[in-house]
């Protein structure tokens, strides 16, 4: 019982968990759990998650800094899919958080089960002050099984649902647009492009294993606040997938989840490819081929009922 009340507490924003149950507030919650481990609270999992994760997850540094320094609880502690403390600190932004890990000597490129490391969690999630914390103190950009890099990450707008879905507790937010979410995205993707800039050897026109550009991904996901930057950046608008799509190809066959016109990621793309083709001296000899044939096929694949359904009826093959 008092493992379990440690942990329920660990795992608490406000005034009650997820269940309803009364928690001390947060000026006594850290009295209660040094009271708790006092009587003999022992370090258990719960999800395959430990209560030094969760106090991680929701910012409870003084919980963390107590549990690590003074009970000698494992700060590299791994829970579900082998991730470490400062992954739950990564993922809601906790940067205060992430700094006393650190401090205390958290890996701060560990990796999971998957390949992924805490400055991938901070990045998908669009945890923008974390990420720039994260990579100024160590961390070093990595891929995923799939050979998404960061920027591919960024770009695929997980977190602008709110407050997106939640590996430590399995929650899926409806897919709904916020305005802070879309901040965090494009600050997030800034952030990357900032630090990418620094290494002569980048290449922000990296493709995965499907041979997908950020642009790509950005693109079927119609988030074109994320294509605008990415253009505005100097990407390839040209390059193709293994399936032979363009990211306007892939703006046009997803382009049924824009909110409007305005808002489509198909028609950002189109109205602006003369940046990008004409920009660009190394894409000069694409013009031809890629502005005609290319547009007329992405044309075939909007789909009926989509916002973007209309807008190819006055795409100008000029």
């Amino acid at each position: 019982m008092l493992d379990a009340e440690l942990f329920r507490i660990c795992d608490s924003v406000g005034d009650t968990d997820d269940n309803g149950h009364g928690l001390p507030t947060p000026i006594s919650r850290f009295d209660r759990i040094q009271q708790l481990l006092k009587d003999g609270a022992k370090e258990i999992k719960c999800g395959g998650w430990t209560a030094l994760h969760k106090a991680a997850l929701h910012g409870h540094t003084e919980i963390c800094h107590h549990l690590i320094t003074v009970r000698s609880w494992n700060v590299n502690s791994l829970g579900k899919n082998n991730r470490n403390v400062l992954f739950c600190a990564a993922h809601d932004g906790r940067t205060e958080t992430c700094q006393m890990l650190l401090k205390l000597g958290a890996e701060v490129n560990a990796a999971d089960n998957t390949g992924w490391c805490p400055l991938l969690t901070a990045i998908v999630y669009h945890r923008p002050e974390t990420c720039d914390f994260l990579l100024n103190n160590g961390a070093t950009f990595a891929t995923t099984k799939n050979k998404e890099t960061a920027l591919h990450m960024a770009a695929r707008g997980v977190h602008i649902q709110g407050r997106g879905p939640c590996f430590c507790c399995n929650v899926r937010e409806k897919d709904v647009r916020t305005e802070c979410g879309i901040a965090d995205m494009t600050a997030t993707i800034q952030v990357v492009l900032q630090h990418l800039s620094r290494n002569p050897n980048a290449n922000i026109n990296e493709q995965d294993h499907f041979g997908r550009t950020a642009l790509h991904s950005a693109a079927m996901r119609n988030h074109y606040e994320a294509c605008e930057i990415l253009i505005e950046s100097g990407i390839d608008a040209t390059l193709q997938d293994k399936d032979g799509n363009t990211a306007l190809h892939l703006a046009a066959m997803y382009s049924g989840k824009a909110e409007s016109v305005d808002r489509s990621a198909c028609e950002f793309i189109f109205k602006n490819r003369k940046r990008w083709i004409s920009g660009n001296g190394n894409n000069n000899n694409k013009t031809s081929s890629f502005e005609i044939q290319d547009i007329k096929n992405a044309e075939g694949m909007v789909p009926r009922r989509s916002v973007s359904g209309g807008v190819c009826k006055d795409w100008k093959l000029k």
